[in-house]
């Protein structure tokens, strides 16, 4: 997705680790990186960028997994398995969620102190960026129908979750 997005916007993708997106962006190999807010501080690129494109709602979202041995699952006592069960899925989702917001906020708030400049994409711009995202979308929504699941209601409902900030 983000190659496509990229190349609507009229720039060339470049994929490298996070983790050399400071050194990349120093020596002038790339101008810019497709980054949470948290990356200003937790990889110190606002020590190397001082201007942020705002797109509400991001460009794309991360998807994580913690993952266990099948049959070191089965080994544990019924109750740590009932234990894990209970804090995990949407809880630990939703916590983690959280948690991130909490740590954009806070290197938003520090890199602004720091005179880091945050621009707003444009309307045009970000019915732009909806434009060039459609066949991605639409390709989804065949995905989830194989998998028997309503994909635009699926798609309504994520985005209303996050309208409501959760």
């Amino acid at each position: 997705m983000i190659s496509s997005v990229a190349k609507d916007m009229k720039v060339t993708p470049v994929f490298i680790p996070t983790t050399k997106v400071y050194e990349s962006i120093s020596q002038g190999v790339v101008e810019g990186a497709y980054q949470p807010v948290e990356a200003l501080s937790s990889f110190r690129l606002a020590e190397v960028a001082d201007n942020t494109l705002v797109i509400p709602g991001g460009l794309y979202r991360g998807s994580f997994a913690i993952v266990m041995n099948i049959d070191t699952f089965r080994g544990l006592s019924k109750e740590d398995q009932q234990a894990i069960k209970e804090v995990s899925g949407e809880k630990l989702s939703r916590l983690f969620g959280k948690m991130w917001d909490d740590v954009d906020n806070a290197a938003y708030e520090t890199a602004l102190e720091g005179g880091h400049t945050f621009t707003p994409a444009s309307p045009e711009m970000i019915e732009s960026l909806k434009k060039s995202s459609e066949p991605l979308v639409n390709n989804w929504y065949k995905v989830a129908e194989k998998r028997k699941v309503d994909g635009p209601a699926a798609y309504e409902y994520f985005y209303q979750q996050l309208d409501q900030g959760l």
